[in-house]
Parts: structure tokens; C-alpha cells; sequence
């Protein structure tokens, strides 16, 4: 096996790890807890497929995005939405634009020119 199709697997397995662990954070976070033991989570882990080391498992948490802080007792899981994401319903309701109104405008403004 060459070096650069060894480093290829290890990318692609840490690639994979990463996703499970943001997932498994998700599912986390879903549920509301605030809290989990790191070898708890590790465990959750292996039953995966996934045998990692504490400091691995550390650094996948640490580079998933998807806690707020970890180490080799606990994870706490980030329970809130970035801050550049809009959570006020006014802005919400701003952004929002209305297709069927702005279809059916469309739609007798050309009935209106094929009709003159």
C-alpha cells in the first residue's frame, strides 16, 4: 500500500468520525441534554464502530463545532443556534416571501397584456 492511500483511509475514517459525532451531538442537543460523560459518549461511539482514545475522541468533539466545551470528564453540547443565524420572528416574517400571492400577480398581470 502507498503512503498517499494510507493517508487517504485515515482521511476518510476520521471524515466519517467527525460525522457520526456531529450526529450523535445532534441527537444529543434534540433531547435537551446538557451534559454528557465523556467516556459515556465514547462508548456510544464503539457500539458504532468507532474505537477512539479519549484524546482522539476529544479532538473530533473539539473540531465537530457541535459542543461547547469538552474534556476527558464531559461534553457540554451547544444547545443554541449560532449567533449569525436570525432568530426573531420579525426578521423571519421580513425574509419571507409570499410565492402564491406573487405567482397569481404574475399570472393576471399576463391576462391583463394578452388581453389588450
Amino acid at each position: 500500500m502507498r503512503i498517499d492511500e494510507i493517508v487517504s483511509v485515515n482521511e476518510s475514517y476520521y471524515e466519517d468520525l467527525l460525522s457520526v459525532v456531529q450526529d450523535t451531538l445532534s441527537r444529543v442537543m434534540a433531547k435537551g441534554v446538557t451534559e454528557v460523560q465523556t467516556p459515556v459518549f465514547q462508548k456510544i461511539l464503539l457500539k458504532q464502530g468507532y474505537n477512539v482514545s479519549i484524546p482522539e475522541l476529544i479532538q473530533a468533539i473539539d473540531q465537530s463545532g457541535f459542543a461547547s466545551s469538552v474534556d476527558a470528564n464531559t461534553i457540554r453540547p451547544k444547545n443554541q443556534l449560532p449567533d449569525d443565524l436570525a432568530t426573531d420572528a420579525d426578521t423571519a416574517e421580513q425574509d419571507m416571501v409570499d410565492f402564491g400571492q406573487q405567482a397569481n400577480s404574475n399570472a393576471m398581470s399576463n391576462v391583463k397584456q394578452d388581453n389588450f
